[in-house]
C-alpha cells in the first residue's frame, strides 16, 4: 500500500453536467486543474458533494478517470462506496486501475447493517483492493452510525488508512482517535465548518471541505 499524506485541504468536488445531462468532463478537468493550481493538497471526486449516489456506475468511473487524468501533483481520493459490497468492490478496483491514490468508502446505506455486517463489508474491500482506504461515517445520510468498536477493529487492517467523521458527535470522534492511535490510522477528516473550528481547538489538522467552490 502506498503511504499518502492526508494532511491539509482535500476539497470534495462537484460533478458538472452538460445541458443534455451528460458528465461535463471538460469542465470537470478544468475544475480539478484550477483547484490544484490554487494549492489544495488533494482532491475528492465522487463523494456526497459529487452526487455519487445518483450517478450510474459508468458515470462514476468516468468522473474518477477524468480527475485523475487532469491533475499532476496532488493525490486523488476517489469515492467508491455503495450499499452493495460487490459494486463497491468493482468501483474501488476500477478507481485503482484508473490511478486513484486512495479510496473514500461511505458505509452501506439504507440497509442498516449490524456491526458485524459493517465490518465484513469494509474488510472484503480492504482485502481485495491494495490502496489506502478511508471509512466514511455519515449517519444522517446512511441511517446507521459506524460503531466505535467496528472502527477500532477495522483500524487494524493495513489498508484502512483513515476515518472520515461526519456524525457531528465530537465525543465519538475523540474516542475513535484515542483508540486507534497505535494502529497508525490518520485522525478523522472533518466536514462541517463549525466542527472544524471546534476540532482545531482540540489540535486536529486534517480537513475535507465541501464549500471550496
Amino acid at each position: 500500500m502506498t503511504d499518502i499524506d492526508f494532511s491539509g485541504v482535500f476539497p470534495a468536488m462537484v460533478t458538472p453536467f452538460t445541458e443534455d445531462n451528460e458528465i461535463d468532463t471538460e469542465t470537470l478537468r478544468e475544475d480539478a486543474q484550477r483547484l490544484e493550481t490554487a494549492g489544495v493538497d488533494g482532491l475528492v471526486p465522487m463523494g456526497s458533494t459529487g452526487e455519487s449516489a445518483t450517478l450510474s456506475h459508468a458515470e462514476h468511473v468516468e468522473v474518477v478517470e477524468a480527475v485523475v487524468d487532469a491533475v499532476e501533483d496532488v493525490p486523488v481520493i476517489a469515492g467508491t462506496g455503495s450499499n452493495n459490497t460487490a459494486e463497491a468492490l468493482d468501483l474501488s478496483q476500477q478507481a485503482a486501475d484508473a490511478g486513484a491514490d486512495a479510496l473514500l468508502l461511505i458505509s452501506p446505506y439504507y440497509n442498516k447493517p449490524e456491526p458485524q455486517g459493517m465490518y465484513d463489508h469494509y474488510e472484503q474491500i480492504a482485502d481485495t483492493v491494495d490502496l489506502p482506504q478511508i471509512i466514511y461515517n455519515v449517519p444522517s445520510r446512511t441511517g446507521r452510525n459506524i460503531a466505535v468498536d467496528t472502527a477500532v477493529d477495522l483500524a487494524e487492517h493495513p489498508n484502512i488508512a483513515g476515518y472520515k467523521a461526519a456524525s457531528g458527535d465530537l465525543n465519538r470522534i475523540s474516542e475513535v482517535i484515542e483508540r486507534t492511535r497505535d494502529a497508525g490510522v490518520r485522525h478523522p477528516l472533518r466536514r462541517r465548518r463549525h466542527d472544524v473550528a471546534r476540532s482545531r481547538r482540540r489540535r486536529r489538522r486534517r480537513d475535507q471541505r465541501c464549500c471550496q467552490h
